[in-house]
């Protein structure tokens, strides 16, 4: 599949809890992975991420929100990339042609709505996509749906998200590939008379 890097995680803290976390409420990070996790509160935070990943492999993002009204709500915007540095180039024979970079970026931008009278949010996510090759470039679509349950009375919560919905707009060589669709199904739970909290997905 086409663009993998939308699934890599760049948030340490959703990383150190195994990297599909999708029920982190406050998280300025988390609308990326499940949009109906954006709300007010979140307005005017910025999360700036960068890791040495892999091998001279770097990747990072950053993500900020914006309450436009109180009735209306919040917008969530991130950009993430991943950079694979100088790569040596080869022909078919094995001979080297010399060095080539690499390179993937996202934008996306996401809205959500807390249904009336509910403890149910909605949110959806806009990407677009660009996957470089050395002189090679493909650019695509995608969106992210999540619904979600939770209310700061309560100690669980449910998410539900599809990730990755759309299409290459341009093919790197002609050949159409899928994206890393994926559907998620996420919990959280906090302990009653302990400080913690699980989160399953």
């Amino acid at each position: 599949r086409i663009y993998n890097f939308l699934n890599l995680s760049t948030s340490a803290r959703q990383v150190a809890l195994g990297g599909e976390t999708i029920n982190l409420i406050n998280d300025i990070d988390q609308p990326t992975w499940n949009p109906s996790m954006l709300n007010n509160e979140l307005d005017n935070i910025i999360s700036l991420n960068y890791s040495s990943y892999l091998s001279g492999i770097n990747i990072g993002s950053m993500s900020y929100a914006r309450l436009i009204s109180r009735r209306f709500g919040a917008i969530h915007i991130n950009i993430t990339y991943l950079d694979y540095g100088s790569l040596v180039g080869a022909d078919e024979q094995g001979n080297e042609t010399g060095n080539f970079n690499a390179n993937d970026l996202a934008l996306s931008v996401g809205y959500a709505l807390n249904l009336p009278w509910t403890n149910i949010f909605f949110g959806v996510n806009l990407k677009l996509i660009n996957s470089q090759i050395s002189n090679f470039t493909s650019f695509g679509i995608a969106s992210d749906i999540g619904l979600s349950y939770y209310s700061p009375y309560k100690n669980y919560s449910f998410s539900l998200v599809a990730r990755n919905l759309g299409t290459q707009l341009s093919t790197f060589n002609g050949t159409r590939e899928n994206l890393p669709f994926k559907i998620a199904l996420g919990a959280s739970y906090k302990l009653e008379y302990v400080p913690l909290k699980w989160y399953f997905t």
